[in-house]
C-alpha cells in the first residue's frame, strides 16, 4: 500500500484509540501529549493538518516547527 493510500485509509476510518487528528501545528503541544500517550501504550498516530472529521487541510511546517516535534519526541 503507498503512503498516499494509507493516508486515505486512515481519513476515512476516522481518530481511534491510535489515531487522532489536530487541525494545525497550533495544536502542537496536544499533539506531543497524545505522542507520549501513544508511545506509552500500543502506540498510534497523530496526523496533522486534518479536521476532526478527517477532512485533510494541510500544514506547511517550518523547519522550527519540525525541530520542536524532535525535540518533544
Amino acid at each position: 500500500m503507498s503512503a498516499h493510500d494509507e493516508l486515505r485509509a486512515l481519513l476515512a476510518a476516522g481518530e481511534s484509540e491510535t489515531v487522532e487528528f489536530k487541525n494545525s501545528t497550533a495544536q502542537l503541544t496536544r499533539a506531543g501529549e497524545t505522542l507520549c500517550a501513544f508511545l506509552n501504550g500500543e502506540g498510534g498516530r497523530v496526523l496533522i493538518g486534518v479536521s476532526p472529521s478527517g477532512e485533510l487541510l494541510g500544514q506547511q511546517v517550518a523547519d522550527k516547527t519540525q525541530r520542536e516535534i524532535a525535540s518533544m519526541l
